[in-house]
């Protein structure tokens, strides 16, 4: 029996050893041919052991390889789908005799993966010979009997400055990624794992970390606690909370809930990061930043109490960001302070400031013709609930609003129904079709009690008109590249009533009183001149940009004006004419002379940086010469024919029996002011 048990031991001894020694004397071509034909029958690709090739038994079994490379599938762009300078794998073997996997070193070193989507849409990652696909009602494999291992742990699992490339020829994307590092830990399936590392993609570095408390749960879906982080020096973003896996093809790695947070230095400068550029986005799409609670379901993101934080831009509501669609979807209800609107819809700005400041003289750029993108609005859908203490297009300032904003692949619906705007309220409704070539707006606004000088100042550029706007309807469609285009394709129609105000640069009594002044030329004079009215009202309607008013009327209790014209907005000119009667004694409008019925048109022309004021010399010549030539006027009994001159002068005021009896004034008109005093400035919004 002793010597039965001594045999036993030197053979054992006599196994270790050849374990231990034989590897070294096996030549490497040995079992080259061997590993290189076990993956040609596994995957139908060629394995290239190109350099050493080592192998140890005891105590751990150990392969070494140097140049590897892996074939890639027929038609593909790089001969290799899998290139690497050193593989290092070290497996337990006890462990392997009772079901459990010990890596206890799995390293790479400088892999090169060539991932690619074939024209035809194959993957070259799907290997001919790889086994079919179990069938949905086929019972799992058992945990036993070369099923799979009942437990695995990772110990030294690294990449080594790796690169790696994915390359879809269908639709084009093309994406490199170098200097990959990666650590891996994990003692077992129970866990905890964690992973560790980085990687550049188009020159910036991204670090990233992963820890699951277990891994087993996760696997099986059920879920566990589950911390994620990205960070780079363009944005960083993470993930506190429960999760398991989701389903294949989702967007995201997992599903659960918890606490997250995304931080973008500049979205502009992201976007071009990840090759997809905000054409035209020169301003705005800066930095933005939301947190908050998040249930996540593999395909979509519901914050729950999030604080948004965009531009200039902050608020707080409920969000849900889908990523299960052809572009990102956001929808939801927000209240935020303030939002300037011009970035994000092709920076167009307002007439005023494309023109310039149109107080005074000097010269202007006029409409601007660089194209405007409208690219940003394709760049994700949305449907959302908005609630603005400010908004802001170009120049116009609008106050407290309720906004309903549904964006579908460039076509932007808004309606806004609660619009406070330079002090008044009403409502409005805008669409924006920038999801083909040419770009169309149609809206329409219908708003009261507005203050009229800032509006006008900000909307076109025209400061010269003061006053309570009571009603202002506006409804407009147009089409264009830039803002010239849209001007010069802008239809529609409007109509507009302002109470006691003032048109400042005219004074219009002054040139009625005056026959010397009348007939000569003027310029609107900001500080000195204005007229004031209890009344200003009128429709309009606007064709290829030009627009055309015929029933303008003004009251004042010394005057009555009627007008008609075109204001040009596409070359930012006016060419009206008022025709107005003094209807009583011209105090407060600039003198003390009782002159009645006097008549004399007024032709205001020019740019809207200069405008011009000047009689209608024609129409004034045309009835002195009509006053001269009639003789037969008739007189009272005993009275003298009027003379040759007192025709004249007739013919000018229009006849000698005066106008009919005045108006009352308006009830609440504002009293005119005295000549001389200077214009108030305009109320602030």
């Amino acid at each position: 029996m002793k010597r039965v048990l001594i045999a036993v031991i030197v053979v054992l001894i006599a196994l270790v050893g050849v374990a231990l020694i034989a590897p070294s004397f096996i030549p490497a071509e040995t079992y080259r041919e061997p590993i290189r034909k076990a993956v040609q029958d596994a995957t139908g690709r060629d394995l290239t052991l190109g350099g050493e090739l080592s192998l140890s038994l005891l105590p751990t079994p150990r392969v070494t390889a140097r140049d590897v490379a892996l074939a890639n599938a027929p038609g593909a762009t790089s001969p290799q789908m899998a290139s690497m300078r050193e593989l290092r794998v070290a497996v337990g073997l006890l462990p392997l005799l009772s079901g459990r996997v010990e890596v206890d070193e799995f390293v790479l070193v400088e892999p090169e993966i060539n991932l690619e989507v074939l024209p035809d849409g194959k993957p070259n990652w799907v290997f001919e010979t790889a086994a079919p696909s179990r069938a949905p009602d086929a019972p799992a494999p058992s945990a036993g009997g070369g099923g799979t291992p009942r437990e695995i742990s990772l110990g030294d699992i690294r990449i080594e400055d790796g690169a790696a490339r994915y390359l879809n020829r269908q639709s084009g994307a093309d994406y490199a990624l170098s200097d990959i590092d990666l650590t891996v830990s994990m003692p077992s399936l129970s866990g905890p794992f964690a992973a560790e590392g980085g990687l550049v993609y188009e020159g910036e570095r991204v670090e990233l970390t992963a820890d699951l408390g277990n891994p087993r749960a996760f696997l099986d879906g059920a879920e566990t606690d589950v911390a994620l982080a990205v960070r780079s020096v363009l944005a960083a973003a993470s993930f506190d909370g429960s999760a398991k896996a989701s389903a294949p093809n989702s967007a995201l790695p997992f599903a659960g809930t918890g606490k997250a947070s995304v931080d973008v230095k500049s979205v502009r400068e992201l976007m071009a990061w990840l090759a997809e550029p905000l054409q035209g986005a020169e301003e705005g799409f800066g930095p933005f930043k939301v947190d908050g609670e998040v249930s996540v379901d593999g395909n979509r993101l519901d914050f729950a109490d999030a604080a948004l934080a965009f531009d200039e831009t902050t608020g707080t509501g409920h969000l849900t960001i889908a990523l299960d669609g052809q572009r990102p979807k956001l929808t939801g209800a927000l209240a935020i302070d303030s939002l300037d609107a011009t970035p994000y819809a092709g920076g167009g700005g307002s007439g005023g400031g494309a023109g310039g400041s149109s107080g005074g003289a000097g010269g202007t750029e006029g409409w601007s013709e660089a194209p405007m993108d409208f690219g940003a609005l394709k760049a994700i859908d949305a449907d959302i609930d908005l609630s603005a203490d400010a908004l802001r297009y170009g120049d116009i300032k609008i106050g407290q609003s309720d906004l309903k904003l549904r964006l579908v692949n460039g076509r932007l619906e808004a309606d806004l129904s609660k619009l406070a705007l330079y002090e008044g309220l009403g409502t409005a409704t805008l669409l924006l079709d920038a999801s083909g070539p040419m770009p169309t707006l149609r809206s329409r606004f219908d708003i009261g009690n507005i203050v009229a000088r800032p509006l006008l100042t900000d909307a076109i550029g025209f400061d010269r008109l003061e006053g309570l706007g009571k009603t202002l309807t506006v409804e407009f469609t147009t089409r264009g590249r830039s803002q010239r285009e849209m001007i010069a394709a802008l239809n529609g129609t409007g109509s507009l009533a302002f109470l006691d105000g003032a048109i400042y640069g005219l004074n219009i009594a002054q040139l009625v009183r005056s026959v010397k002044t009348a007939i000569t030329e003027m310029r609107f004079d900001q500080s000195q001149q204005k007229t004031d009215f209890a009344e200003l009202a009128g429709s309009f309607v606007i064709r290829d940009g030009i627009l055309q008013n015929d029933d303008m009327r003004l009251l004042n209790p010394l005057l009555r004006v009627e007008g008609q014209g075109v204001v040009d907005l596409v070359k930012r000119e006016i060419r009206y004419r008022i025709n107005p009667v003094a209807v009583s004694t011209l105090e407060g409008q600039g003198g003390k002379t009782d002159v009645t019925g006097l008549s004399v048109p007024i032709l205001i022309t020019g740019s809207f940086e200069e405008v011009k004021i000047q009689p209608d010399v024609a129409d004034v010549g045309r009835r002195l010469l009509e006053g001269a030539l009639s003789g037969n006027q008739p007189t009272a009994e005993g009275e003298e024919a009027p003379s040759v001159g007192d025709r004249l002068l007739q013919g000018l005021i229009g006849g000698g029996k005066g106008p009919p009896a005045p108006e009352a004034a308006p009830s609440g008109a504002t009293p005119p002011a005295e000549s001389g005093t200077a214009a108030p400035q305009a109320p602030a919004t």
